[in-house]
């Protein structure tokens, strides 16, 4: 990113991203639920980035949810709306949010940076939670996380977003079923 300001007073005018031609998309970013398998008493399920695949510092194998980097998803003030969840293509409620990236410069003082060394980038993480309805049915389901792009590069998912999906499996428990298998 590239800050435009007034050098006496340091005020800031005008922020943007330099694209280069020859950069790569970002690698599409992962989803993890807690758990994955759920009983009859199903609610709430945790989502987030699958283990160390969003490692601090990023790298060029980092697999961050990179469609809104800058601002976080979902944020209000920015304009950048929230996730659409859906399991078996149904959306379903959900409180999930990708953070900012955030780059830790000399004196930085976000929480992100505490004990990190000048220069780490710090990428976007996943954290929140989704709604499974009573209704679902025993078995496997696909349940797909879709963040707003608002990123030059072109997102994985409908309508350009950026697209990851898990495996949830609903289980009365009582029974053998596909989730046993």
């Amino acid at each position: 990113m590239v800050t435009v300001a007034i050098l006496a007073t340091a005020t800031g005018l005008n922020f943007g991203n330099i694209i280069y031609g020859t950069q790569p998309s970002p690698h599409v970013p992962t989803l993890a639920l807690k758990p994955s398998q759920i009983g009859e008493n199903r609610k709430l399920v945790t989502a987030s980035d699958r283990a160390g695949a969003c490692r601090t510092p990023v790298t060029a194998a980092s697999r961050c949810w990179w469609g809104a980097a800058l601002t976080g998803a979902p944020n209000t003030a920015a304009g950048v709306p929230g996730f659409i969840v859906t399991i078996d293509g149904i959306p379903t409620t959900n409180t999930l949010a990708a953070s900012p990236a955030v780059y830790c410069a000399k004196g930085a003082t976000a929480a992100a940076c505490t004990g990190l060394a000048v220069g780490t980038l710090v990428g976007p993480h996943l954290s929140g939670t989704l709604r499974v309805p009573r209704s679902i049915s025993e078995g496997t389901h696909k349940v797909t996380a879709l963040e707003p792009n608002t990123t030059p590069d072109p997102g994985n998912g409908p309508g350009n977003t950026v697209k990851a999906s898990a495996i949830l499996c609903a289980d009365d428990l009582k029974t053998t079923n596909e989730c046993d298998r």
